[in-house]
């Protein structure tokens, strides 16, 4: 989509865009790179949907739980379309320099199938007035476009597209995607002829060690009930035999892990758990999305949390059973406990069937004109709300699909075997199929001098002396060794020289002789 020469005008400005500062609490010049790209609100049925998402900077950007949503015209109500989340706790969304994220309909999908969305959505967009917003994992607007009737686009709403026809962003003298915050200049009404596929990829993040490591952040409480100073914490497990004090360890939040939040001096003693509060440890935690990180004081990683979104006030993340869970049971300075559903309130209960809380002292069954809750449906025997089951919530593979067991979506089942080769630095997720970067190893302090660091503990140790007197003795190659190649090259070219010239003087070489000695034949 951007052509070669705009490529390399961008890489020319990168020592300037490297030194942009990026200001705290403010959306960074890294962020804006990525922007809405292509909407179309109708094909040739009104169902056929699709927006695309385009990384117009020079670097990789993580998108974890970034949303795409959908409003109407008056922008009353908001629909997430979709979020890219990461489907392993120590792994992040990643949308690569000059690619393009897609998200589309299953009907617009079975009019194209040869495209490989990273998300699907069900339709509903309003071809005649809309927004359309991409929000980041801190819930902030990065970037809008409004089209026809809406009432709240950027600067002046783009025309809309009459069916078959998308919104495309225009490019700018520079061969980059046009940005000056005003939709009716940036966008224009254009044919549909071909898109890029889904292009986002998923990057793990370090390995943490397991076995020598015995201190694990266990829980977090984001959004406490009204004001959340001094109700905020973090809680820490030492799983070892030995008291650990905090003071060694350090706290980094996301999503750039860029400050450090230095531990108080507090000792935590074998199978105990601790609560800090955000007062002690300085960290606020955001309400939308966060994630946390505990690194020793050389800088490794022991302990990280998989990031929240979207949890309700007075609701905590928590680790239990190996993976990281919302809970309405807050258990600071214990073990976790997870309850799924909000309590009810005093004097009433929870009916296993519906899902909601009834009068302790009243009959369990509902009304049959009430409503099931999100997550239930209305049995047609029994005519009570009970729990969707997961294959009433996933809608059914096509055929030449398979479904993800580790994701929950459908796969095409031939593009799966034709997979890309993934890049040389990138491994393929089996769980996702995506292409992700090999995580480096993390990164610790030099050990001093007269050490070096165990490959299996990670921590330094003395060198051996008889090691030691080794690491000065240095493998000198022989010059003739070296030189003995160039040698026999030289002695070649030589003799094919001498070759070639005898056989184009042959004539002259044969008279000279035969000058020299009369009775030879002459040619």
């Amino acid at each position: 989509m951007i052509s070669a020469t705009g490529v390399m005008k961008i890489l020319a400005s990168l020592p300037i865009i490297g030194a942009m500062a990026i200001l705290p609490g403010q959306a960074s010049a890294i962020d804006d790179a990525v922007l809405i790209y292509q909407v179309q609100t109708g094909g040739n049925t009104a169902t056929q949907e699709f927006v695309s998402i385009y990384n117009n900077g020079l670097a990789a950007i993580d998108i974890t739980d970034w949303c795409i949503t959908y409003s109407s015209a008056s922008d009353a109500s908001q629909t997430q379309l979709g979020c890219f989340r990461s489907s392993e706790a120590n792994s992040r969304v990643m949308l690569g320099a000059h690619s393009t994220a897609l998200i589309a309909t299953n009907e617009f999908l079975q009019n194209h199938p040869s495209l490989q969305p990273d998300l699907v959505f069900p339709a509903g967009i309003a071809a005649t007035g809309g927004h359309i917003k991409l929000i980041n994992r801190d819930g902030v607007i990065m970037d809008t476009l409004g089209w026809g009737t809406a009432t709240r686009p950027e600067n002046t709403s783009a025309p809309a597209s009459p069916a078959g026809k998308i919104l495309e962003r225009l490019v700018n003298e520079d061969d980059r995607l046009l940005d000056i915050n005003n939709n009716s200049i940036d966008f224009s009404v254009v044919a549909f002829t071909s898109l890029a596929n889904g292009n986002v990829y998923e990057e793990s993040m370090p390995d943490l060690p397991t076995a020598e490591f015995t201190l694990k952040i266990t829980e977090l409480m984001p959004d406490a009930a009204g004001a959340d100073t001094g109700k905020e914490y973090i809680e820490f497990y030492n799983s070892g035999d030995a008291p650990i004090n905090l003071n060694d360890y350090m706290l980094q939040v996301s999503p750039n892990f860029s400050k450090n939040y230095d531990l108080p001096d507090v000792i935590l003693q074998p199978k105990q758990y601790i609560s800090l509060t955000d007062i002690q440890t300085g960290i606020i935690l955001p309400n939308t999305s966060a994630s946390v990180r505990l690194l020793s004081t050389e800088g490794t990683v022991i302990s990280i949390t998989q990031s929240y979104s979207g949890l309700e006030e007075q609701t905590a993340w928590a680790w239990h059973d190996s993976s990281w869970q919302k809970t309405f049971m807050q258990t600071p300075n214990a073990a976790n406990i997870i309850m799924a559903d909000k309590p009810c309130p005093e004097g009433e209960t929870r009916n296993s069937e519906t899902g909601y809380c009834i009068s302790a002292s009243t009959s369990n069954e509902e009304s049959p004109t009430t409503p099931c809750l999100p997550g239930y449906e209305r049995n047609t025997v029994t005519n009570r709300c009970r729990k969707l089951t997961v294959a009433s919530i996933l809608q059914a593979c096509k055929l030449t699909q398979t479904r993800n067991p580790g994701t929950g979506r459908c796969h095409n089942i031939a593009t799966q075997s034709k997979s890309v080769v993934c890049k040389i630095n990138q491994q393929r997720n089996p769980t996702t199929n995506r292409c992700r970067n090999i995580a480096a190893a993390s990164t610790a302090k030099n050990c001093p001098a007269g050490q070096e660091r165990n490959p299996d503990t990670g921590r330094c140790r003395k060198i051996a002396k008889s090691k030691a007197s080794m690491q000065n003795v240095k493998d000198i190659k022989s010059p003739m060794i070296v030189n003995s190649a160039k040698w026999w090259m030289a002695g070649v070219a030589a003799i094919g020289s001498a070759g070639y010239a005898i056989f184009e003087w042959r004539r002259e070489i044969l008279s000279f002789i035969g000058g020299l000695a009369p009775g030879l034949p002459k040619l």
